[in-house]
């Protein structure tokens, strides 16, 4: 499973001065992701495999990048970030949560080899590339999740409070937000809708394409005018603001005109991990009944059941002519066989 879509990037923006309104330019962070999500033979997800690049830094304030997943904290097996053309490394945890957190960024200039200044936001300075990463959860056991909330919830946090976040308006905070930030300053969270301000305006944006950004100080309503009826609405109208980019505004590019650096490929992150270090499917056989095990390219597996004379997903079920084979279990009406012996008496 492919969010947005395979070989596709979607962009969340975000504003990095809630709960107060700043300039609204929405391109302290411009972050570009794709994410494919991998499942076991029962629909329930192993794997989440993120690639994730950098687009754009406006922020003054240092900001790091959070993700939540709505699965407990304890479900991670492994959990791995690899800059492009670097060694993989473990990230740790949230502590003090009770679903899984993780700091992806410390700080969101890591990406950029620590680079100052405002990064591939003002018109007037150079562009520069930064390092795309990947960031690999691997879950077990794994979680039965719903796809219709990927992305997931990927949040900013400044780097030196964490308890001080920036989410989509669905989320509410962690468990370790600071609930004072709530109506403080120009909040006007409420009613199931967070982390906006007093029109409505998200401060946390997600577009499913690789849109364009506002540049520095250009607030976004003057790139994207259908914005302030989609703030209006509480995001019930005009989804789809992005489609309608006013002539001449956003980001285009740097100093001597110097376009953006490419998107990197979906396929440049798969050096990440190998399927095989994930480990073999069939390495103990989960098949029963003598069946057969194969591993699939996606580094799941099939159960043969040819000559067992069992069925199933692992080759589980010996079942009654009455009964149907569910899964691994044998489920029909109980019924009671009688035996009647006869004995001639002399």
């Amino acid at each position: 499973v492919y969010i947005p879509a395979e070989d596709t990037f979607g962009l969340f923006l975000f504003e990095d001065t809630w709960p107060c309104t700043g300039d609204l330019d929405f391109n302290d962070l411009v972050l570009a992701y794709n994410l494919e999500i991998y499942l076991n033979s029962s629909g329930q997800v192993s794997l989440l495999r993120y690639a994730l690049d950098v687009r754009a830094v406006g922020a003054g304030m240092r900001q790091g990048l959070g993700l939540r997943l709505p699965v407990p904290a304890g479900a991670a097996l492994s959990i791995t970030r690899t800059f492009q053309g670097g060694a993989p490394e473990t990230l740790q945890t949230v502590v003090g949560e009770s679903e899984l957190v993780i700091p992806v960024l410390a700080d969101i200039r890591d990406a950029h080899d620590q680079a100052s200044g405002f990064l591939n936001t003002d018109p007037a300075l150079p562009t520069r590339a930064a390092s795309p990463l990947a960031l690999e959860v691997r879950l077990d056991p794994p979680q039965t999740i719903d796809f219709g909330a990927a992305p997931f919830d990927l949040f900013l946090y400044r780097r030196d409070e964490f308890s001080h976040q920036i989410h989509r308006p669905q989320y509410g905070g962690t468990d370790t937000f600071d609930p004072s930030l709530w109506g403080s300053c120009s909040d006007g969270s409420g009613g199931g809708r967070n982390f906006v301000d007093e029109r409505g305006l998200p401060f946390a944006l997600e577009i499913p394409v690789a849109s364009l950004y506002p540049a520095e100080r250009e607030p976004i309503e003057l790139l994207y005018p259908d914005i302030v009826a989609f703030a209006a609405s509480g995001g019930v109208t005009h989804q789809d603001f992005y489609a309608n980019p006013a002539p001449g505004q956003g980001f285009t590019a740097g100093a001597g005109n110097t376009p953006l650096p490419p998107l990197p490929t979906v396929e440049a992150h798969t050096w990440i991990t190998d399927l095989d270090c994930l480990g073999d499917p069939c390495d103990p056989n989960p098949c029963d009944s003598g069946g057969v095990c194969e591993e699939l390219p996606d580094g799941q597996y099939t159960c043969d059941c040819a000559g067992t004379g069992a069925t199933g997903t692992n080759c589980g079920c010996v079942c009654e002519s009455w009964q149907t084979c569910v899964g691994d279990q044998c489920i029909g009406e109980g019924r009671l066989r009688f035996t009647l012996t006869w004995s001639a008496q002399a």
